[in-house]
């Protein structure tokens, strides 16, 4: 017999929205964001893909002591956490076109744990970006707020600011979304 192409009608399903694809939206790096869409490993240059794997080995320490000691690393204050979860992915529908979906570095009710590695912007800076509206949407049922610790990894001193979720950083994660889908 002949070969017949059947069609069938797509249906197109929902963009899933992390916060990687909506800062490479935002900041028009759409190679980048087509990439991290795809589950592709994105290529960073050679200088930022170091601090990358610089911050993904503090990234996996900080897991390792929540998980087995229930409190942060000494280079972080040892901190006790109560009932940490580290990794947690969260789905949760915007609209009929966008779910949001995000990873938290740790939760421990009430309170959202985020780390950053950096050697020049300070906690208090990254306070200020959507990432923390991002996350505070995600968990606005049950997350109070945020502490965002960030490390220096060649001091391997730390800073630590505290965010408080509040209505107007809700509503201004939902804006950007309306705005841009």
């Amino acid at each position: 017999g002949k070969n017949r192409l059947q069609f069938q009608r797509l249906k197109m399903s929902k963009l899933r929205l992390s916060y990687s694809i909506l800062r490479f939206w935002l900041e028009n790096k759409l190679d980048y964001l087509l990439d991290s869409y795809l589950h592709i490993p994105i290529k960073f240059p050679e200088g930022v893909l170091k601090i990358v794997k610089q911050g993904e080995r503090f990234d996996k320490l900080i897991e390792e002591t929540i998980n087995k000691y229930k409190k942060l690393p000494d280079f972080l204050g040892e901190k006790k956490l109560s009932t940490p979860l580290t990794k947690p992915k969260i789905v949760k529908e915007f609209n009929d076109r966008v779910d949001i979906v995000g990873e938290l570095d740790c939760f421990d009710k009430p309170f959202i744990y985020e780390f950053k590695t950096s050697i020049g912007i300070t906690s208090s800076e990254y306070s200020d970006t959507l990432q923390i509206d991002f996350y505070f949407w995600l968990t606005k049922e049950i997350a109070e707020g945020c502490y965002l610790y960030r490390i220096n990894p060649q001091t391997k001193n730390y800073d630590v600011s505290f965010i408080k979720k509040t209505e107007r950083r809700l509503k201004k994660f939902e804006q950007v979304i309306n705005e841009n889908w």
